[in-house]
């Protein structure tokens, strides 16, 4: 849909253009799409119209904000978003990251550098739906193992012990 100040309006445009008969003059005009997948990438314009005047409109897909929220990782450790199809986030150094993607269903993985840290899940999927969505918050947690000391030489039943970052454990 076009329409200028001047009351005139095309109704429901179905080709690739439309022309519309115009005194020599300025004229404002707005621009609208019942596809809600897509939208101008300007709303608004105006044309100084001398002889033959041609405007360009362009349309582009419409995207909603995706936010992904991590919590565990110090300050400025640095963590990462791959959405699936599109280009990773580069290193993310505060807790939140902001996509900008179109209507559907979208895989992820997580990650950091910091490998001291592992997030609670990995992977994971958002939908978008014509609006701004959260996935689901990350959280890292320090990785623990099992440290396991097993003595051997010693007479059975003799006692010994390890001392650990200063505290003695038997």
């Amino acid at each position: 849909y076009v329409n200028l100040t001047n009351g005139m309006d095309s109704g429901a445009i179905t080709g690739s253009s439309y022309s519309f008969t115009l005194s020599n003059n300025t004229y404002s005009y707005s621009v609208s799409t019942s596809n809600k997948l897509y939208h101008p990438s300007s709303y608004t314009g105006s044309v100084t119209v001398s002889g033959t005047t041609p405007v360009s409109i362009t349309f582009v897909p419409t995207t909603y904000t995706v936010t992904f929220t991590e919590s565990g990782l110090p300050y400025g450790t640095p963590w990462y978003v791959n959405i699936t199809g599109m280009a990773s986030s580069g290193p993310i150094t505060h807790d939140s990251y902001n996509a900008s993607l179109q209507n559907g269903t979208y895989t992820y993985t997580i990650s950091t550098s910091d490998k001291d840290y592992a997030p609670n899940a990995y992977a994971g999927s958002v939908t978008v739906t014509a609006a701004p969505t959260s996935a689901s918050p990350v959280t890292f947690t320090i990785q623990t193992f099992a440290v396991t000391f097993t003595e051997t030489g010693l007479p059975a039943g003799t006692t010994w012990y390890v001392t650990l970052n200063g505290s003695t454990l038997s």
